[in-house]
């Protein structure tokens, strides 16, 4: 949908929850401000399940151990699941690199297993993002399954989801300019929503 259009939809929603209570008009510029902001909170924190979703097959640098990691494509965001070849669960969270967890896994006792896999996301030399594994049953495996969610663009985000972001906007519009209730109002909507989504699927 057009960003214009976009705009057009989140005004609509605003007029429809604050028709009863007296705030100011909110500017087309606020929202256009916000709407690649909220578009990265929506991907990140929306349900994964109602996201459309990228398939890839990276290429693994793997070491005699067992461990290695694989460079992310560009655009990634966020993880959906991976599996490598001979593991047996697919990984669907991933730890991040310099915590008590992950730092775990750089022992030979303490790390993932095939049975058990365990992913870290960190950062190369180049400040890369890779995702680090733990363990395969040999020096050189393959990804099965790479599925994750990417940034796109407010405009690019499929039709049936710009209800679902318009009202996330709305909430955050209404944040912004400190109408607090109005904003948790319009999130239960964006929550209320969901969970009809949920039930259709």
């Amino acid at each position: 949908m057009e960003r214009i259009k976009i705009i057009k939809a989140v005004q609509t929603r605003l007029n429809e929850l604050t028709s009863k209570n007296s705030i100011d008009i909110i500017p087309n510029a606020l929202i256009e401000s916000l709407l690649d902001s909220v578009a990265l909170n929506f991907l990140m924190s929306a349900p994964v399940f109602i996201l459309p979703k990228v398939h890839a097959t990276p290429s693994v640098v793997g070491k005699s151990d067992g461990t290695g990691y694989f460079l992310v494509p560009s655009d990634y965001l966020r993880l959906v699941s991976f599996r490598l070849d001979d593991w047996i669960y697919s990984v669907n969270d991933l730890l991040i690199d310099g915590t008590i967890q992950a730092k775990m896994q750089h022992f030979k006792y303490t790390r993932g297993t095939v049975n058990r896999p365990v992913g870290v996301l960190s950062f190369d030399g180049d400040g890369a993002k890779r995702i680090e594994y733990y363990t395969a049953l040999n020096a050189n495996p393959t990804v099965d399954e790479f599925v994750y969610i990417k940034f796109v663009k407010p405009e690019l985000l499929p039709d049936n989801l710009i209800e679902l972001f318009c009202w996330m906007v709305v909430s955050e519009v209404l944040q912004v300019q400190e109408y607090v209730e109005l904003s948790k109002a319009a999130y239960d909507r964006f929550v209320t929503l969901v969970n009809q989504y949920n039930n259709a699927t």
